[in-house]
């Protein structure tokens, strides 16, 4: 039976900036809009920079399914120290770090394995057992191994955008002691046996994996990057004066022997064919190893632009006479992103780089051509000719929507028979609604029971409870039933929010013990009915402060204890709100209720009818009461509905 759910870990998932959190933004996105029920762990991102790809996961945002986890690693590593203070607390910070992690200090994810832990475990038991996690960074997919030993039937999927331990250009691997790669390289030995499948983004990664560590190739499957026919949509061709060839993306610092294979070209251009440069410049888009700087000359044509937004970026490939690419020797078998955008709108790719299968692949079919230290000017004459694209090639294989597809089938999932209904709900804002429930777990018992299937399935009909509830302390005060098991269905994306509880027992002690005050107590009775009489003002700040604060327009309570019922007038009265009353049990006309005398029994009943003619609408669980209420003129009948209990 193919599986619905799926974790998608990612630590550089949008909002955190740069490309690493482009591939799965995309694939998320696509597979959420499939019918998969997708739930994405990121690791936290607090800083003020934003990612390019916001707007592919806005479906996940108002869905509530992205969530993130604590990495533990020091921001200042993350940054180039900007002053002399910064620079000491800079090595000061990287010396901890070395005693700390054994293997590579610089990998982001080397210190959050409890905090990923225990968010992976939380899904776990809400049934994903489905779970992808990308790197880089590499380590975090090694402390997945340990959770596997615990839940041995989850499926463990390794998704690998880079190299990891042969990795010659990124993450500085080749810089490590012997000591530091020999950790690294037999965590990555444990991955390849321990998980269920690895995907790669180029078939040469995964030969490297069943080279390397000698697990079957039926255990490894490509999944390419490809592009977004949605990113061009809206893209301009803009007019330029000079034929334009573009470079878009990362410029390596170890891709310099392929850069300097085109500059020195055009500095032989430049004495022997000084008219190439009256009709052609070539531009560089992104980023740069800022040892390339100096290369960057008017003289040659040669200019550096450094980053624009991506769409501007799109505009700029639609534009362009040709595009580059410049490979570093470990990597030229790779197809980047870059790659992909610059197929899709069929532009002739020039490969610079040692002979290897992205050059093989782009000459075999008619796209480009693979650079060598002497034929630029040639391919730039054979582009003139409208020499590229003339084979019949499909490009819709490379389209996101398409990769997708083999990503099902590759993971065995299976899509949802409701998913025009989710899709809708995700394009649409979940409404939040405060849930206020006295009862809730960690309590027992079948008080419980209603709020947590009600607080599962509210968001399937497009609202986001936030639960208000007493604290974990008071609720074991109160409850009889303790059942900490319960905490695990509740929605791990579901605010709980906890407010002290203050019973008023030594006051109800002192007026039923002490005979002088037994009449006073006779008296005094409406004020302390329930043993959570004083909840509703105890806890009206708290609500009121979530309701302005979320701009909430509906607050649910469920009774009992009645008294919430007080809470719940309150915040309509004073907030101008919509107020939800659902009783799992009848008040006053309950057998469980008894009162000091007929007196006391027809002032509550009274009170009764006073809060149900105050609220919007009155849930009840059973057809009998209904009529019982309808009988005694409560409330009307299109301001009240019977949901039972179910199972």
């Amino acid at each position: 039976m193919s599986s619905n759910k799926l974790l998608i870990i990612c630590y550089s998932f949008p909002p955190s900036p740069g490309i690493g959190g482009r591939r799965w933004a995309k694939f998320a996105s696509y597979l959420y809009e499939t019918g998969i029920d997708v739930q994405v762990l990121a690791a936290e991102y607090s800083g003020n920079q934003t990612s390019e790809w916001q707007k592919d996961t806005e479906i996940l945002d108002k869905a509530n399914r992205v969530h993130s986890f604590k990495t533990g690693y020091p921001t200042i590593i993350q940054q180039i120290p900007k002053n002399f203070l910064e620079k000491i607390k800079y090595h000061l910070v990287l010396s901890w770090l070395k005693r700390k992690v054994k293997g590579n200090y610089y990998d982001r994810s080397s210190l959050c394995k409890p905090y990923l832990l225990e968010e992976v475990e939380k899904f776990i038991k809400l049934g994903y057992k489905d779970i992808l996690i990308s790197v880089g960074p590499f380590i975090y997919s090694n402390y997945l191994l340990e959770i596997k030993k615990q839940y041995p039937n989850i499926k463990l999927y390794l998704d690998v955008r880079d190299p990891w331990t042969n990795n010659k250009t990124a993450f500085g691997y080749w810089n490590l002691n012997d000591d530091r790669f020999k950790f690294e390289k037999e965590a990555e030995q444990a991955v390849a046996n321990g998980y269920d499948k690895i995907l790669t983004v180029a078939d040469g990664i995964g030969d490297y994996f069943v080279s390397e560590y000698g697990i079957q190739k039926s255990k490894v499957c490509t999944l390419k990057n490809g592009f977004d026919p949605l990113d061009f949509k809206h893209t301009n061709v803009e007019g330029n004066e000079k034929k334009i060839i573009i470079f878009t993306g990362n410029l390596y610092e170890k891709a310099e022997n392929s850069f300097l294979m085109l500059v020195n070209q055009l500095k032989t251009l430049k004495t022997s064919n000084e008219a190439f440069f009256e009709y052609y410049e070539i531009h560089f888009y992104g980023e740069i190893h800022p040892t390339f700087k100096n290369y960057f000359t008017p003289e040659l044509n040669l200019f550096f632009k450094g980053n624009i937004p991506l769409a501007e970026v799109f505009s700029k490939i639609g534009s362009a006479k040709a595009c580059l690419l410049f490979l570093t020797d470990d990597l030229n078998y790779s197809f980047s992103t870059k790659f992909y955008e610059y197929l899709s709108q069929k532009k002739p790719i020039i490969v610079f780089s040692n002979p290897g299968k992205t050059g093989e692949f782009v000459e075999e079919n008619n796209l480009g051509r693979q650079a060598t230290n002497e034929n630029f000017l040639g391919i730039i004459t054979e582009i003139e000719n409208h020499g590229f694209y003339k084979k019949p090639f499909d490009i819709s294989e490379f389209e996101v929507g398409n990769l997708t597809k083999q990503l099902i089938s590759y993971l065995g999932l299976g899509a949802s028979e409701k998913q025009p209904e989710n899709i809708q709900n995700a394009i649409n804002p979940l409404k939040p609604v405060l849930f206020i429930a006295f009862q809730f777990p960690p309590a027992g018992g079948p008080g419980v029971q209603r709020s947590i299937k009600f607080v599962n399935n509210l968001q399937t009909f497009n609202y986001q409870p936030i639960v208000l509830t007493i604290t974990e302390k008071y609720s074991k005060e109160v409850s009889q039933n303790l059942d900490e098991s319960l905490n695990k269905f509740v929605p791990v994306n579901t605010q709980v929010i906890r407010v002290p509880f203050y019973q008023p027992t030594t006051i109800v002690k002192l007026f039923t013990n002490l005979k002088i005050f037994r009449l006073l107590w006779y008296f005094l009775y409406p004020l302390f009915w329930e043993k959570s009489a004083f909840w509703p003002f105890q806890a009206y700040k708290k609500a009121k402060a979530i309701i302005v604060k979320e701009n909430i327009k509906i607050v649910y309570t469920t009774s009992g204890p009645f008294s919430s019922l007080i809470l719940g007038y309150l915040l309509k009265r004073n907030l101008n709100i919509n107020w939800v009353a659902d009783l799992r049990d009848p008040y006053t006309d309950g057998y469980q209720w008894s009162f000091p005398s007929k007196l006391h029994w027809l002032f509550m009943r009274r009170m009764e009818k006073f809060m149900f003619s105050k609220c919007d609408h009155l849930i009840v669980n059973t057809n009998e009461v209904k009529k019982l209420y309808l009988k005694r003129g409560l409330v009307k009948a299109s301001n009240i509905s019977v949901i039972t209990n179910g199972y």
